[in-house]
């Protein structure tokens, strides 16, 4: 049985100045179940996959039950801000088993996106 699907995050990758400042928002939609907005999180990709916690501030306001609007703000880019990113709510997903990867060229997973800093 295939796992229900978890909200559908849209979010688009980002360009920012090195030393300036980073807004944007994305959104968390939900057919089935009601979103609580203090499961929206933004996480920061390492190059061997792993994730830790963006130092973005990311708030996150309900529209509806349905629906979450967060923005994401951040300051005083630097190079090491330059990177991947993963929208998420309540977990990360988990990447396909290694079974998939040969179909490598996916595209980021759902919530994913790049933030490139220009200057670096």
């Amino acid at each position: 049985a295939q796992p229900h699907p978890g909200p559908t995050i849209t979010v688009k990758d980002q360009t920012a100045t090195k030393g300036g400042s980073l807004s944007f928002t994305f959104t968390v939609e939900s057919e089935r179940n009601k979103l609580d907005n203090t499961k929206v999180h933004l996480a920061k990709a390492s190059e061997d996959r792993k994730f830790t916690d963006a130092r973005f501030t990311v708030t996150a306001v309900a529209d509806s039950d349905k629906k979450v609007t967060a923005t994401v703000t951040g300051s005083d880019l630097t190079c090491d801000d330059q990177s991947g990113y993963m929208a998420y709510y309540d977990k990360i997903p988990t990447p396909p088993p290694h079974s998939q990867s040969r179909h490598k060229r996916q595209g980021p997973p759902p919530g994913g996106f790049k933030l490139t800093v220009s200057g670096c």
